[in-house]
């Protein structure tokens, strides 16, 4: 079960509706005070009030503690004359997949096609309702059995988990409670429940792989640390199992154990989210994190956001950020920009950076390693190509490895003059004709830069010169598109090897001569065809190249790596 769309109004500094699309991995940016927080908050309030629901209870105040009108409906509108219902809305879309359909119908003796609504209002007592409309044409709302056996169906699947900016120790316990608490909980053995003695023993176990999984990143970050020690003091044998921050004490061991509460704020939440990188659940989890970038060095912040980018791959995350690290490369609509009132995908990376106010060098524009390439077609088909490879996979989305598009070979020496500045490391892949050529010689002829040969690789096929990213690939694979634009590559002009892909083209067209923008539009679509199919669109020796190029990068970036941890 995923949360597909979250719509929220007149909550806090938020007063219009707010819809936002969402993610495996979504980022919220904006400056301070714009609301970043408070969606955060209120997806978190949405998910308790359905957990309220699906208990049964008849009482339908929230407690001032998740929610109080005075302080949570925006002020502005409090004294509103206008606005007849002064109260706050919150609709959760879901999305449930075969199995969680199945055990909808088990749970509610109905059938779903896959999406669930749920709408909630909150009104000036506190007093909040659930509804959920029935599917289909007649929209008739179903009945509060039907309301509650649904909302158990989606505790059943789907949670929840807040993680605050920690700003201090009892925001570090209370977070440490919730996610000891979810851990303790997800034991299925039977015997759970048949012996408080048994529970602990149980307990204890859970608790020393954590301690153990928990001290292996500290100490990437604080070698001094020898180990982590969780401590139940007091045993809560309540039928929950719930345990308040008095119930635990985490103990770190750095040569003079202390107690977390007397450590800084960075420690503190490096230990959450290592805690929260051993998340073990049955259900889909949605990730609430908010600011982890907070009081944190910026290696361990790129450990954080490698180990939220891991959760990301069978959960949900959602991060509200300053920082850059975070932003979400491989999709740039997945970061929700929320300014003044409004919260809205992102179009493009120059608008992000503009939010953040950051500068090209804040490794938005470059990673640890760039791969340079001419322009978007082949920034395009090589990220399509190593998003196949799980190693490159991973350095892409971690935002360790960025594919470049220079706008041409005319502005290559100015990009390693900029990537040699910022210390980057960075290939470069090229067209294997007269420009592509000249434009690396250039470079290596120039002493500033220390270019040798195995700073490049081109598009290169044997027994064909000049070759460019385009002989790469399978002509059946785009004969039918060029056939709609009047170009017939069964011509024997296009089997002339001896020209380039582009003039051989150009030289069947028969509008005559290609004009610049005409080859830029035939070149795109043809790396959108190509790169929705990869792997089946490559020639053997397209494939080799490709090949050449991912074997390099792995090297190099493996032996980046290396150097780093020693």
């Amino acid at each position: 079960m995923l949360l597909s769309y979250f719509t929220i109004s007149n909550y806090r500094s938020i007063q219009g509706e707010y819809k936002i699309d969402l993610s495996n991995y979504t980022t919220l940016i904006g400056k301070n005070n714009e609301g970043k927080t408070n969606v955060i908050k209120a997806i978190s309030l949405g998910m308790e009030i359905i957990r309220i629901t699906s208990s049964g209870s008849k009482r339908k105040i929230l407690n001032t503690s998740l929610y109080s009108w005075s302080e949570d409906f925006p002020i502005s509108q409090q004294n509103n004359k206008r606005l007849k219902k002064k109260v706050t809305k919150l609709r959760m879309d879901f999305m449930l997949d075969a199995r969680e359909q199945t055990k909808y119908y088990e749970q509610t003796d109905s059938h779903i096609n896959g999406s669930l609504s749920v709408y909630i209002e909150i009104d000036e007592g506190n007093q909040f309702s659930i509804r959920i409309p029935k599917q289909g044409k007649n929209t008739k709302d179903l009945s509060k059995t039907k309301v509650k056996e649904i909302a158990s169906c989606i505790v059943d699947c789907f949670d929840v988990q807040y993680i605050p900016a920690i700003r201090s120790a009892e925001d570090a316990y209370d977070v440490i409670s919730q996610l000891i608490d979810s851990e303790l909980n997800s034991i299925q053995d039977p015997e759970y429940q048949q012996a408080l003695d048994i529970i602990e023993n149980k307990q204890r176990e859970r608790l020393n792989n954590l301690e153990n999984n928990i001290t292996k990143p500290l100490k990437m970050f604080l070698p001094s640390i020898r180990h982590v020690r969780l401590n139940l003091l007091q045993n809560n044998r309540t039928s929950s199992y719930r345990f308040a921050k008095r119930f635990i004490d985490v103990e770190i061991d750095d040569g003079v154990s202390t107690s977390l509460s007397r450590k800084g704020d960075g420690v503190k939440s490096l230990s959450v989210i290592a805690l929260l990188s051993q998340i073990t659940s049955e259900k889909n989890i949605l990730i609430l994190v908010d600011e982890p970038e907070t009081h944190l060095h910026p290696e361990a912040i790129r450990y954080i956001h490698a180990v939220l980018h891991q959760l990301s791959n069978k959960n949900q995350v959602i991060i509200s950020t300053h920082s850059p690290i975070f932003i979400n490369r491989t999709s740039i609509s997945s970061n929700i920009i929320v300014d003044n009132g409004t919260a809205s995908p992102a179009d493009r990376l120059e608008t992000i950076r503009k939010t953040l106010g950051v500068i090209c060098s804040d490794n938005l524009m470059y990673s640890d390693y760039v791969v340079v390439v001419e322009g978007p077609c082949d920034k395009k088909i090589l990220e399509a190509y190593f998003m196949l490879d799980s190693k490159l996979k991973e350095w892409i989305e971690n935002g360790f490895l960025t594919v470049r598009s220079i706008g041409g070979t005319r502005n290559l020496r100015n990009e390693v003059y900029s990537l040699t500045n910022y210390c980057c490391n960075f290939l470069m892949v090229l067209d294997y004709d007269q420009a592509g050529k000249e434009a690396f010689e250039a470079v290596k002829q120039d002493e500033k830069f220390f270019i040798t040969d195995s700073n490049a690789v081109f598009f290169k096929v044997h027994g064909k010169s000049p070759s460019e990213l385009e002989d790469l690939f399978k002509p059946e694979v785009y004969q039918d598109y060029l056939s709609s634009k009047h170009i017939d590559i069964t011509e024997n002009g296009f089997k002339n090897i001896s020209k380039k892909w582009a003039d051989r083209i150009g030289s069947i067209y028969v509008g005559g001569d290609l004009s610049d923008e005409e080859e830029n539009e035939i070149k795109t679509q043809i790396s959108e065809i190509v790169s929705e199919h990869i792997a089946e669109s490559l020639t053997e020796e397209g494939i080799k190249v490709l090949d050449k190029v991912k074997s390099v990068l792995i090297q190099e970036i493996e032996a980046m790596r290396r150097i780093r941890t020693k």
